[in-house]
Order: C-alpha cells, then structure tokens, then sequence
C-alpha cells in the first residue's frame, strides 16, 4: 500500500487542502464520543500520559504512517491533539486515503476549556493544561 512520510522540507497544505479537513468543536466531539466514536490522539505518549479524552486510542503523529492500519477506515475518526494543529495534519494524511478524518479544533485544551475532564495523568497535569 502507499504511504506517504511526514516531510520537514514540504511546503505545506495547499489552500484548497486547508478547505478539504472537516473540524469538530469539544462539544460535537462529546456527543460523538457517546455514540461510541473512534478518536485518535495524535499526541506524544508522554503527553497522553498526562490525560486524555474519554476512549481515545494514541498514535504519535510521526507514527501515523505506518501505523495507519491499526485505523479504522469503515467510520468517521476523530483525530485530536493539544491545540488542533498536529490533528489538522494527521487528518489530512489521513483523508489521502479515504479515511473520514476530522480534526477536533482546540485539541484537548478545548476539551478541557468546556470544563470536561481528562482521563489517566493526574488532576496536576489537568489543572495545568487548563
């Protein structure tokens, strides 16, 4: 299958790509999660140790691709990270190859700015991303 590595030369997204990745709000995210939605967490793992939003699955960002078979591809995935930038390139690859990638804008410092809380970490790492 082809895969395509993540490039510190690239050039970046073009506009028309930037129009192309769908975002979700904390909000929509919430409810997603209710209805048993996949979300991928684009973050380093030392920074999902510090908690994370309910169900999320981990894959760094530099292992999306060759990760990308443990992603499923029959369903929206939500991809989030801190802030929504990582999550915005992640989603992007991802939509390369058809899978219904969305980016969650404000990453899990949204998340946590509606006041919902983290799961793992500890209430220090919370209270600090807050």
């Amino acid at each position: 299958s082809a895969r395509i590595s993540w490039s510190r030369r690239s050039e970046g997204p073009s506009k028309m790509d930037m129009q192309s990745v769908p975002a979700v709000d904390a909000h929509e995210l919430a409810r997603a999660i209710e209805d048993g939605a996949y979300v991928l967490d684009v973050r380093e793992t030392y920074e999902f140790a510090q908690g994370y939003v309910p169900s999320a699955v981990n894959i760094p960002m530099a292992l999306v691709p060759v990760r990308s078979h443990e992603i499923p591809s029959d369903g929206r995935v939500y991809v989030i990270c801190a802030s929504g930038n990582r999550s915005w390139h992640a989603s992007a690859y991802l939509r390369q190859f058809g899978v219904d990638a969305v980016s969650v804008a404000g990453g899990t410092y949204g998340w946590l700015a509606t006041g919902r809380e983290t799961v793992g970490g500890n209430e220090a790492a919370r209270t600090v991303a807050r």
